[in-house]
């Protein structure tokens, strides 16, 4: 298959035929990262996105919406979409109620989907097309920024290895790994976190190579980049402030020209650090949940890891003999990397994975938490062991004084990363929820919308919050209209209406429902879903539960 997608063109045959095939699963990659791209669901960090971009906070929508009056999810797109009374002040007041999302990527997608058309036909067929066509839009940025990742890998390891074969080898590896297929077609800043951790690395290794103003100045700008990207990127400068300080043969001289650079990142991303330091109590709030404890860590570790090579929505388990496997070929190749090349190559692996992994992993140790567990946390830990995967690999397979038994032997090996890479991107193109979409929020949504979309007038009841009724909402039909409540007394319950659905609804709204008279509630198919009967032949009239 491989021949057939690249042996078209006769200068691409004339190839070497490894790289013939490199060039084959670039292909591949880059066809998984946009095809399907509206089919998994719309969850709630991407909702999120869109409120933020659109110039509105959660808190802000919930005193608009949740007032017992009736919507359609037609109404719920325009705060999914920039509208022209919401301008970039606006956006700007959002992405400051959440400081721990700093602001790169949020600007990126306003101007993507800023003038697309906002889904409002009431026909169905018309506006689920429409709404599809919003989704792919705006992951389809996250696909765009992936594609940069692959020249500026290519970038490091040519500073770093100064080798086109194992460049080639990262790519291909990258090209294909399900986890960063999954975070090239998510409306979150995951691509844009991973390219500016490269850059900034390859600008670094330049800079060293070749130190004058201007390189030590693009460097200084990648990482400012970076810290605009993703506040998990200052660990990334720590770690390589390390390198700088331990490698070489002029660590002083080096390490202040650094230290320059490093200033003027600093100084570049200082109006967003004071927003972060001017606002440390909001941040601590919205990151509170990172705090509850993992009891699983350890297994999360190392399902994390396989998924870079490996991922058909598997969880965390001692018993998979291929989570053993990722982690024996990542702690093999490091050491490899180790033994096998000069301290300045070695060196910039352990601190690019050391320092954001230790941080990650004492904080949760020490002080509890979840943070070493959350896959897209680690992300600069991952492009390390990739690094030394891709390394490792190159030289076994290019090694002559290795038997032709050992030479087989690695060559399955990268036929068997090769072939499970493509096969999870192929199975994960299928699914409508995976694990990187909040299954615990997201999971039998499609089950509850296919259950609204064939009935009659349907009315869905809801105190949940806003990130699960609009990812709802986004797979209901125009004409569904729903009822957001706060509390339990706002709501105007018609007693005509037949079809009448409670979404995940809180003990509060279930108790003051229940105490309605000539009311029932009754379980539907799925238990996020429950129906609420009214016996026919009443009057018409609307009641009010009781406050909870």
């Amino acid at each position: 298959m491989l021949e057939r997608l690249v042996g078209l063109h006769p200068r691409v045959q004339r190839l070497p035929r490894w790289k013939q095939i490199v060039l084959g699963l670039l292909i591949l990659g880059v066809f998984f990262r946009f095809f399907n791209l509206d089919h998994k669901v719309y969850w709630g960090d991407e909702v999120f996105t869109s409120l933020r971009i659109s110039g509105y906070s959660a808190s802000e929508v919930v005193q608009e919406i949740y007032d017992g009056d009736r919507l359609t999810p037609v109404d719920l797109q325009r705060y999914q979409h920039p509208q022209p009374e919401r301008g970039w002040d606006d956006t700007l007041r959002a992405l400051l109620g959440s400081p721990e999302h700093t602001p790169l990527y949020y600007g990126m997608a306003r101007l993507w989907v800023q003038g697309t058309e906002t889904p409002q036909s009431t026909t169905p067929e018309i506006f689920r097309q429409q709404v599809q066509g919003a989704i792919a839009w705006i992951r389809s940025l996250s696909g765009l920024l992936s594609l940069l990742v692959f020249p500026t890998l290519y970038w490091l390891c040519l500073e770093l290895f100064g080798r086109t074969r194992v460049a080639w080898t990262a790519i291909a590896l990258v090209a294909v790994s399900p986890f960063h297929v999954l975070y090239a077609q998510e409306a979150r800043g995951y691509s844009l976190y991973i390219l500016t951790t490269l850059l900034s690395c390859a600008a670094l290794l330049r800079a060293l190579r070749r130190p004058s103003l201007e390189s030590w100045f693009t460097y200084g700008i990648a990482a400012a980049l970076g810290l605009y990207s993703f506040l998990f990127s200052g660990l990334v400068l720590v770690g390589q402030g390390l390198y700088v300080g331990l490698v070489g043969d002029r660590p002083k001289q080096l390490l202040w020209q650094y230290l320059g650079a490093a200033a003027l990142a600093l100084g570049l991303f200082s109006p967003w650090l004071w927003v972060v330091a001017s606002r440390l109590d909001t941040l601590r709030n919205n990151v509170a949940h990172l705090n509850q404890v993992q009891s699983a860590l350890v297994e999360t570790w190392l399902l994390n890891l396989s998924r870079l090579f490996y991922d058909v929505n598997q969880g965390p388990s001692w018993f998979n003999p291929l989570t053993y496997g990722a982690a024996a070929l990542a702690i093999y190749s490091l050491v490899f990397l180790c033994h096998h090349t000069p301290k300045r190559v070695w060196l910039l692996v352990l601190t690019l994975i050391g320092t954001t992994g230790s941080a990650l992993i004492l904080s949760d140790l020490l002080l509890g938490g979840q943070r070493s567990a959350i896959a897209r946390y680690p992300i600069p830990c991952y492009l390390g062991i990739q690094l030394a995967v891709a390394y490792c690999l190159t030289q076994k397979l290019t090694d002559l004084s290795l038997s032709l038994r050992q030479q087989a032997g690695w060559r399955r090996g990268v036929a068997f990363l090769v072939v499970a890479g493509v096969a999870s991107c192929l199975i994960s193109s299928q699914q409508v929820i995976w694990w990187n979409k909040g299954p615990s929020k997201t999971k039998r949504n499609p089950e509850v919308a296919a259950i609204v979309n064939r009935s009659d007038r349907p009315l869905v009841i809801s105190d949940s919050p806003i990130e699960k009724v609009f990812s709802l909402a986004y797979l209901l039909e125009p004409q569904a209209q729903l009822q957001l409540v706060q509390d339990p007394a706002q709501l105007q319950l018609p007693l005509e209406a037949k079809d009448i659905f409670l979404y995940q609804p809180s003990d509060g709204l279930q108790a003051a429902l229940s105490q309605l008279p000539n009311v029932s509630l009754e379980p539907t198919e799925t238990p996020w879903l429950l129906r609420l009967v009214v016996p026919s032949g009443q009057d018409g009239s609307t009641q009010t539960p009781a406050s909870a």
